[in-house]
């Protein structure tokens, strides 16, 4: 992991004299790579996704609905990482206190996705928001959104994270 972090600080870098959407594909790579790393990297995953963030044009896009989606997990990791709640993603904020700020950017990343009717963005957005979401009085939005996931999962070529029987595993766990 420390390697390719590596890789992706020289894209970044590169990026920002380039282009704003290569940075928001640097930055979310970083952030996909931190997530799973236990290298310290959650608040430079932060810092590059929002820097990206501010970097990608305002207008609705995937790479902004890509952007917030990546901006509430490496929210959550970095708050989790403070926390000593440990690493490997946002397990210390999954029960916790929810940031109304991370809510609203996980929606925000969820409505874009609809609004642009990109299934791969969906089922990513849904998961974020499901997973960041949770607490013991939303079951219902949860399993609509879940259901939603793997109603888009489906239409889809995505990523393990998002297939259809991830998506149903969760949709398990919520109810």
């Amino acid at each position: 992991p420390a390697r390719a972090l590596d890789s992706l600080r020289s894209c970044a870098e590169h990026a920002r004299r380039v282009d704003s959407e290569l940075l928001a594909q640097c930055a979310l790579a970083f952030e996909a790579s931190a997530y799973y790393s236990d290298l310290g990297t959650a608040e430079e995953a932060l810092d590059l996704v929002d820097e990206a963030l501010v970097a990608v044009d305002a207008a609705p896009s995937l790479a902004r609905a890509r952007l917030l989606r990546g901006r509430v997990e490496a929210a959550a990791s970095a708050a989790s990482a403070r926390s000593g709640a440990g690493v490997g993603g946002f397990m210390g904020a999954y029960g916790g206190h929810k940031d109304p700020l991370l809510l609203s950017q996980a929606r925000e990343a969820l409505d874009l996705a609809r609004q642009l009717k990109d299934d791969a963005a969906i089922c990513s957005a849904t998961f974020m928001l499901v997973q960041y979401s949770w607490s013991p009085d939303n079951a219902v939005e949860r399993r609509d959104l879940s259901d939603e996931a793997c109603a888009a999962a489906k239409r889809t070529e995505v990523g393990f994270r998002d297939h259809p029987l991830v998506q149903r595993s969760y949709l398990a766990l919520e109810l």
